[in-house]
């Protein structure tokens, strides 16, 4: 299993880890005046990606927020981040 979630130390000690890749999708309510995008180019973990939760991550075209993408878009998008199966 790998953990999604870790500590800042060991994340210091990996950003330069070719298998690790790290995203930044930070995201906020629409009644906030801040987009995530924004906090990533303000500052953000050297190396790191941005996707956008609502936009990159969910089927727009759903009457619902944060619908799951089929698992081959999902893929696709991931892909063209950097991210694997490994």
């Amino acid at each position: 299993m790998v953990n999604a979630l870790v500590e800042t130390d060991w994340l210091e000690q990996n950003l330069n880890n070719a298998a690790i890749r790290i995203v930044d999708a930070t995201w906020y309510l629409p009644n906030v005046d801040r987009t995530g995008i924004q906090d990533y180019e303000e500052a953000h973990i050297p190396g790191a990606a941005f996707i956008d939760l609502q936009q990159d991550l969910s089927d727009t075209s759903s009457p619902y927020r944060f619908t799951c993408l089929q698992a081959n878009e999902l893929a696709d998008k991931f892909g063209a981040l950097g991210i694997g199966d490994n």
